[in-house]
């Protein structure tokens, strides 16, 4: 990893990339050197042309005594005055550096350092520039353990959201109706079957309710699925394992036996965006570097010229990296709530996502997984051609 980092300074003309972490905060940090025990304030300082420095408080210095003393110098500080004296002596003024800042506050789930501490390198340093690239080779790109375990719980994902469609449908044939609640707890149960976990419950929503995209059922909560009525199921989960990696999946389902026409022209339109946003991929990554709001662009920018641009009120998709949530640390495909720079790089994975919602009405969104592979976009979890109908009506 660090010669990875080393070429990416001398490539980018950059003197040292600066990790701050405080009690474990960073990433970046924890993605060198694990879930350390840390009190107090830390910097490490990988340099272009000179050996790494830590600088951290006495007190937590045996917390690196399994460093490697040959890529790392560690030094201690005992109060803040000694470690801004010593944090002088390891920069230069001259020296242009990177850091955990969201420039211009566009990309805050690149910000990991509180003002003040930017503003004591600032006095420090001739220029302090976003490490967003950088940090995300480092924390987003996914192992080849985490590629099989993501893909893994992505078939699974599959067979649950089949057994929900069914649970659905037989209710519905047997009961008339069936709860958004009573789904979402049934999918739960088949979480606990197939050892997946999820941070959030799933969401299951007809049609009104599915126009808020973050709208989860609750046992005080909760809609009847009836007959003939819409509806989406968007799940997410993962193995309980450090490597592993959320699936993610959104799909839409119809509890009757004739799917209402503007629900077909609306999901069409979503289907043909993905395909268009796909394409794009295939297209321009193997010839340029690509950055995550180009591809936001491609998708929206379908979705507005068939009249519904509007109605897509959030990014196109998240990135999916380790860690507890769904949302990785990774680029976004967005240019809607940010505007996301970082460029799409082998071995990065996140969902492509329209929506169309128009409020006290409906919403329906398509979600896939999308895996890059040798600058190719390969899509990880299945397709939905079609709005899915209750087959035993």
């Amino acid at each position: 990893m660090l010669k990875t980092i080393n070429s990416y300074l001398k490539e980018n003309d950059v003197d040292a990339w600066i990790i701050y972490d405080y009690k474990s905060s960073n990433p970046a940090f924890k993605e060198l050197f694990g879930n350390k025990f840390l009190t107090r304030k830390c910097y490490v300082i990988l340099y272009k042309n000179k050996k790494n420095k830590i600088l951290c408080h006495e007190v937590d210095k045996l917390s690196f005594s399994d460093v490697d003393l040959k890529k790392y110098e560690i030094q201690t500080y005992t109060n803040w005055e000694n470690m801004v004296l010593k944090l002088s002596l390891l920069l230069n003024k001259n020296d242009k550096v990177l850091m955990e800042i969201s420039e211009n506050g566009l990309l805050p789930n690149i910000s990991f350092i509180d003002y003040g501490t930017v503003m004591l390198i600032k006095s420090m340093v001739k220029e302090i520039k976003t490490s967003a690239d950088l940090f995300q080779i480092v924390t987003a790109k996914l192992s080849k353990e985490s590629i099989v375990l993501h893909k893994q719980a992505a078939k699974i994902l599959e067979i649950i959201k089949n057994n929900a469609f069914d649970y659905i449908f037989f209710k519905t044939k047997e009961n008339q109706c069936v709860t958004e609640y009573e789904v979402q707890q049934f999918i739960l149960q088949q979480f606990k079957i197939y050892n997946l976990i999820t941070v959030e419950p799933p969401i299951v929503a007809i049609s009104q309710n599915a126009a808020n995209p973050h709208y989860v059922p609750s046992i005080n909560s909760s809609s009847y699925i009836k007959k003939n009525e819409l509806f989406i199921i968007d799940l997410w989960g993962k193995f309980k394992l450090e490597k592993s990696v959320y699936a993610d999946i959104s799909w839409v389902g119809y509890n009757g036996n004739k799917v209402d026409f503007e629900y077909e022209k609306i999901f069409k339109i979503l289907s043909d965006a993905v395909e268009i946003t796909l394409e794009f991929l295939r297209q321009e990554l193997p010839k340029r570097e690509v950055s995550g709001y180009e591809v936001d662009d491609i998708c929206r920018d379908f979705v507005k010229k068939n009249g519904f641009g509007d109605y897509f009120i959030h990014r196109t998709g998240h990135n999916l990296s380790k860690g507890l949530n769904v949302h990785g640390v990774g680029v976004n495909i967005d240019n809607f709530e940010t505007h996301d720079s970082r460029k799409i790089v082998d071995s990065i994975a996140f969902s492509i996502e329209p929506g169309i919602y128009i409020p006290n009405k409906l919403g329906i969104r398509k979600e896939i997984n999308v895996l890059i592979k040798n600058r190719e976009p390969i899509v990880t979890t299945s397709m939905q051609t079609h709005i899915i109908e209750n087959k035993f009506l």
